[in-house]
């Protein structure tokens, strides 16, 4: 309930500092074990079974708060400050619904960054991961009294799942000439992911693609560079990069340009050899055909 016009509130101190105590300790990727999800629907035209389940109790309302108890758990996705910052000047934590991925093919890609929605929960199990497509707030004060299980324990891997968190809705949204002109291409990585070949090997080396419009998006025709990204100098390849620029050349051919691209060119490289303002300038190529998979059965 709102407080009435007029009213300076605040929240009692000793609460506040009692909070910020207790979650000290927390970190992103964190998480409890059980917990409920919430969401607002409309009962009426669900698109959920919870949504349809609440059609009987909903009457004449079109809006209800849907719940439901979740079998695993909740992840914390809030940035690890913000979550230690004191409860009186930011009060809030956003967790996202934790679930296990059974079928061992979408766990490993979702382990290797190939599904953006899961990001992974390495302290927990191979097949644990936060499903961003669900989220909640909850205030501090209730996390507080949570019983916390660590998600990451070492920098790498609460970078790897900050990485996660953050790419799942900073994703670039590529025009649909440009989705057309390089489906070739990821078709041609969806057929080699988790094959054990060499070439199958190889693929799951990539440390990233990226995609550069030479002078911008907005303007046509586009003119595509696209950067395949090897692990650092230091490591040992499956491939020279004279062979990976043999493979990728005849991937590249088959994609044809479609409407406003006028060409695709590609470039491969050791990650610590890219500079950084090409990086920069560059989006990232998802390697899951921008699509979403089904829900995972806890």
């Amino acid at each position: 309930m709102a407080a009435p016009a007029g009213t300076d509130w605040s929240a009692d101190k000793d609460i506040a500092e009692s909070v910020d105590a207790k979650l000290v300790v927390w970190w992103q990727g964190d998480y409890v074990e059980g917990g409920t999800l919430f969401h607002l629907a409309d009962p009426t035209k669900p698109l959920t079974e919870i949504a349809h389940q609440a059609l009987a109790d909903a009457g004449d309302v079109h809006e209800v708060i849907v719940t439901e108890e979740v079998p695993v758990g909740l992840v914390a996705i809030t940035q690890t400050c913000d979550i230690r910052r004191p409860a009186s000047k930011g009060p809030m934590i956003h967790f996202a619904r934790l679930v296990e991925i059974a079928d061992d093919n979408t766990a490993r890609q979702a382990r290797e960054k190939k599904r953006p929605r899961f990001v992974h929960v390495p302290c927990r199990n191979d097949r644990s991961f936060a499903d961003l497509e669900v989220v909640i707030t909850v205030e501090k004060s209730v996390v507080a009294e949570w019983t916390r299980h660590a998600g990451c324990s070492t920098d790498a891997d609460r970078r790897a799942f900050n990485d996660g968190v953050r790419r799942k809705w900073s994703r670039f949204a590529f025009p649909n000439d440009v989705v057309a002109t390089l489906e070739p291409l990821t078709d041609e990585l969806d057929k080699h992911d988790g094959k054990t070949t060499a070439l199958g090997n190889a693929v799951r080396e990539l440390a990233d693609i990226r995609v550069l419009a030479l002078a911008g998006w907005s303007e046509t025709p586009i003119d595509l560079v696209v950067y395949f990204l090897l692990p650092p100098s230091t490591e040992d390849l499956t491939m020279t990069v004279e062979q990976w620029k043999e493979v990728i050349s005849g991937w590249i051919k088959k994609c044809n340009p479609v409407g406003d691209v006028h060409g695709v060119e590609f470039e491969v490289s050791r990650f610590d050899e890219v500079d950084a303002y090409t990086y920069s300038q560059s989006d990232q190529l998802d390697t899951d055909n921008l699509s979403a998979p089904a829900v995972p059965k806890e």
